[in-house]
């Protein structure tokens, strides 16, 4: 009867795990089962042998904004009025014009860096209704009509807000941020990073990269909350970006 009694509770002591030791333990075929096992005394008693490591240099990379969207529009009050319904056209002038005229010519249509102005003149006007035709909001205009038709329908409207947002929200434009007339396009990038990193994370394909290079960007610290976030301010200017993302060379020097 005792040996009975003794091999029952031998069996209940190794079956039962307090409930703080049943958490902490990891369930077979988790990640955390194949951690490695605290350092014994005998295993740090080794590491002196093992050879001093490096630092590692920081490198720069593309911050990914905290909020989804086009943040470079978000960050324009003045494209509030379009999607309210009072389009961008000519005569119109502003930052958000100027965005317009950037992104525009970045992206191939028919304007050159000296033309971004922030005034929406016939130039923009034909550019935008290019844009339109290839989104399928505006149908090709007939031969020799395409001047005349970009003065009516040449528009930047709220349709046209909303597929130039998706675009400029692409993952390679994540981390623009806003427009500035003086300073150019602001970046954030990682912490650590210098004029030329910076520019090798924004335009990773060299041949861009040495286009964009006819300006290098500019690091600025002065913004806190993006220091306090390991982040760093970059202002690339006007003509870098449109040199780096457009295959045009014409305003490069190239």
């Amino acid at each position: 009867m005792w040996s009975l009694f003794w091999l029952t509770a031998c069996a209940s002591s190794s079956a039962t795990v307090p409930v703080g030791e049943q958490s902490a333990r990891p369930h077979p075929g988790s990640p955390s089962s194949s951690a490695a096992p605290e350092p014994s005394a005998t295993s740090s008693a080794f590491a002196s042998e093992s050879p001093t490591a490096k630092p590692v240099t920081p490198t720069a990379h593309m911050i990914e904004p905290a909020e989804p969207g086009a943040v470079l529009v978000q960050s324009e009050p003045s494209f509030d009025a379009v999607r309210k319904g009072k389009p961008l056209q000519l005569g119109s002038k502003g930052p958000a014009v100027r965005i317009v005229q950037t992104m525009l010519a970045s992206w191939n249509y028919a304007l050159e860096v000296p033309e971004i102005t922030g005034t929406f003149d016939q130039r923009t006007a034909a550019a935008v209704l290019a844009y339109r035709i290839d989104t399928g909001l505006s149908e090709i205009p007939a031969a020799g009509t395409f001047e005349q038709r970009a003065k009516t329908e040449g528009r930047f409207d709220a349709k046209a807000l909303r597929m130039f947002e998706d675009r400029v929200a692409a993952k390679a434009n994540r981390a623009l941020r806003s427009l500035d007339e003086a300073r150019g396009l602001r970046f954030h990038v990682g912490a650590g990073a210098t004029a030329a990193s910076a520019l090798a994370a924004m335009f990773p394909d060299e041949a861009a990269r040495k286009r964009a290079s006819i300006a290098m960007p500019v690091l600025d610290t002065s913004d806190a909350a993006a220091v306090a976030r390991g982040e760093v301010v970059v202002w690339l200017p006007i003509q870098a970006y449109v040199c780096g993302t457009s295959s045009r060379a014409s305003d490069c020097g190239m």
